[in-house]
């Protein structure tokens, strides 16, 4: 599959060009589904998500484990 058939995020993904695939996913759709950024700012983002009745939380873990799982102790005993 040529890149410019690859009309859709999952139709890269698919083809295995995840730069492609990342290039159709708008930057408020990251920004509404996604907690990053310092403690305080998630432990914020987390509270509103909540106030919004989120009932449900997926952690993906890219790299760094040891030290992302340090950050969320910090943020949730905050």
């Amino acid at each position: 599959m040529k890149t410019e058939e690859l009309a859709n995020p999952h139709d890269a993904f698919k083809a295995g060009n995840i730069p492609e695939a990342v290039k159709h996913i708008p930057d408020e759709l990251v920004d509404d589904a996604s907690v990053i950024g310092s403690a305080i700012k998630c432990r914020e983002r987390l509270a509103q998500l909540d106030e919004a009745g989120l009932t449900f939380v997926a952690l993906s873990f890219q790299t760094h484990f040891d030290s992302t799982m340090s950050k969320i102790r910090e943020i949730l005993q905050s």
